[in-house]
């Protein structure tokens, strides 16, 4: 640009400074717009990534309402392209605590797909033990160490071997963590009795 060009420009941005600064600050917004989304959806991304890998969240689930018995996981694992495969119950039920009850969702724990993400405490180590969502302590006041009552549904009536379980750990399912009210109660396979569910499972991971 030569000497004169330049001087030109100068003048008439004196001329139009308030058109020339409004003009630069849509310019600055709109690019700091673009570089946060964008930086924003790549944060997003390696943070989800890694949130998925550390939990071995799964690739895709079979729900069955007639149940899946264990010639089904056998037949299923056996399909080309299966790595890993899980059974888990899923049950309704109700939870019973300081003279509060509420409807709850029962689930039980993974070992290898979807484990539970344990934000206080542990997992449990017998039949006679639970870990609670944090919503359950957030709606119901329930603590580590406390003793509540949980029943499954009508159709399922009988189906946990106790009545009465210890809270021993606080935690986010992988599966529930992007639903509001995330009510659930995971309990150890054992805790369901095996001879009222036939051995039939409720999901496939």
């Amino acid at each position: 640009m030569k000497k004169t060009q330049f001087i030109d420009a100068i003048r008439g941005i004196q001329k139009r400074f308030v058109s020339f600064v409004s003009i630069s600050l849509v310019i600055g917004l709109g690019l700091g717009g673009f570089l946060i989304t964008n930086n924003l959806g790549a944060s997003f991304k390696k943070k989800g990534n890694e949130y998925f890998k550390e939990y071995n969240y799964k690739d895709i689930q079979l729900v069955s309402s007639l149940g899946v018995s264990d010639e089904d996981i056998t037949r299923i694992s056996n399909v080309d392209g299966v790595d890993d495969l899980e059974a888990m119950q899923v049950l309704d039920g109700k939870i019973s605590y300081n003279n509060q009850s509420a409807n709850i969702t029962v689930l039980s724990i993974n070992s290898e797909i979807s484990v539970p993400n344990v934000i206080e405490g542990r997992l449990p180590n017998n039949s006679n033990e639970c870990i609670v969502s944090g919503d359950v302590v957030r709606k119901y006041g329930v603590s580590i160490g406390d003793q509540i009552d949980l029943s499954a549904s009508f159709n399922d009536e009988n189906a946990l071997v106790n009545d009465s379980y210890k809270v021993v750990g606080i935690y986010e399912s992988p599966d529930y963590i992007i639903v509001n009210n995330s009510v659930t109660v995971s309990l150890a396979k054992d805790a369901f009795d095996q001879e009222v569910t036939n051995g039939v499972y409720t999901r496939l991971l």
